[in-house]
């Protein structure tokens, strides 16, 4: 993830913050302890390197943390979780990003959230220009995702997809390339979908759905404005959709926003 980032600048919340404690760790035949300025070093480590590996949109796997953070350091593990804290709000207050635990197969690990300027389905992310069309056509799967009940069939989307955009998901685009290994590849491992096989079935099908990162970065309230603009109807027409936008942030409100572009071009 790629996000509009606050200039980083001198950050003394760590002294005097009741909830952030240097620690001991190690056995207990050896306890080894950090001092407040040890932490603050490895959690700025440990943002850089958050920071620099998000750019990528692949999950950080909280091992190449404590291998890359506490250079394998065994007596220093147990301090950890108070790092990642302190990095969390290093995060979040210099950078405007949260850090999200995520699972990673079997594994754990982190993504960043970008907070700032959260208008819009994606327009809080702000993506290198040869990005841009994956992630419009990205935008589009999660509609149709969520339009159909938040799971659809891969047969359904492809066909979906080459029928509303003239995008064949079994041959080479000239922009987006190998089609299916981005579906069913790419934008899996970057968390934005999920491709599992449907039980019982032969030959195998697979569904499409949510990711974790797509539920956290985009919302679908946005998403059903999103849709409802393009089919120019009411938000609430759409009945199952509109229910579960509301239930996650209130109802969209397209004609509000409507009246005020029309304010913003009168001036």
């Amino acid at each position: 993830m790629k996000g509009k980032r606050a200039r980083p600048q001198e950050d003394n919340s760590g002294s005097g913050d009741e909830d952030y404690e240097p620690t001991q760790a190690g056995s207990s035949s050896q306890q080894i302890k950090l001092s407040t300025a040890d932490i603050e070093r490895k959690a700025a480590d440990c943002v850089q390197f958050l920071l620099i590996m998000s750019n990528r949109l692949l999950p950080i796997k909280k091992a190449d943390l404590r291998k890359n953070i506490l250079k394998e350091q065994k007596e220093h593990r147990g301090a950890f979780p108070v790092i990642m804290k302190r990095t969390g709000k290093i995060l979040d207050q210099i950078y405007g990003c949260e850090l999200v635990e995520v699972e990673i197969g079997k594994q754990k690990g982190y993504i960043l959230v970008n907070k700032m300027g959260n208008t819009g389905a994606l327009a809080h992310l702000e993506w290198p220009p040869e990005d841009q069309p994956k992630m419009g056509l990205l935008l589009t799967i999660l509609a149709l995702i969520f339009m159909q009940g938040n799971t659809i069939n891969a047969s359904v989307l492809h066909h979906d997809l080459k029928k509303k955009l003239g995008v064949d998901v079994e041959k080479s685009h000239n922009v987006f390339g190998d089609v299916k290994k981005l579906l069913t590849q790419d934008f899996v491992k970057q968390l934005y979908l999920e491709y599992t096989k449907v039980q019982n079935t032969e030959p195998p099908e697979f569904d499409y759905k949510w990711g974790t990162r797509a539920k956290h970065e985009i919302s679908k309230k946005e998403v059903l404005k999103f849709v409802s603009e393009i089919y120019g109807m009411k938000p609430e027409l759409w009945k199952a959709p509109y229910a579960e936008a509301c239930a996650e942030s209130g109802p969209p409100d397209i004609e509000a926003e409507a009246v005020s572009s029309s304010e913003e071009e009168d001036l």
